[in-house]
């Protein structure tokens, strides 16, 4: 029984984030027997990509939103730092860093136990997303290429 009810409400969360998708007329790919659901958005710089999942175990909804570059080998203790600097500036979420393979994605979950999971959580979700990752992966991608350094990169964020 207890399953069951799991299953119902992750399946719930998953029907209002495609709600959400559908009000917003976006087009996305869903797979419900996988409770993941996969969208990007183009930005004024660079494209945010999205990874909503729904982990009907520990009834939470997960958003894992990848860059679409990895730091290169000779970047990748600047890439440490510059995530780390992001992620403190950060109210909520984070930027996940994996220093062996470079790559950087942004986080955000969420607990739906014991309570609804409602559309403006899911917005919410989706606009901080957006606002974190377009605010940062250019820069990301500056220190990347050579054409900020990571101290000019502190600095910004300092102001």
């Amino acid at each position: 029984m207890a399953d069951t009810m799991k299953h119902e409400r992750a399946l719930q969360v998953y029907r209002t984030v495609c709600a959400v998708l559908d009000d917003r007329q976006w087009k996305y790919e869903a797979k419900e027997d996988e409770l993941v659901v996969r969208f990007a958005v183009r930005t004024n710089d660079l494209p945010v990509y999205y990874v909503m999942m729904i982990d009907e175990d520990r009834q939470m909804l997960r958003l894992a939103s990848p860059m679409n570059f990895k730091m290169s080998p000779t970047k990748r203790t600047e890439g440490a730092l510059i995530t780390t600097v992001a992620t403190r500036h950060l109210r909520d979420g984070n930027f996940d860093y994996d220093i062996q393979t470079g790559s950087i994605a942004f986080r955000l979950t969420s607990s739906f136990r014991g309570c609804e999971v409602g559309k403006r959580l899911v917005e919410y979700f989706i606009d901080w997303t957006d606002f974190a990752v377009d605010h940062f992966n250019d820069k990301f991608a500056a220190v990347n290429n050579g054409e900020m350094t990571v101290a000019a990169f502190i600095a910004g964020e300092r102001k």
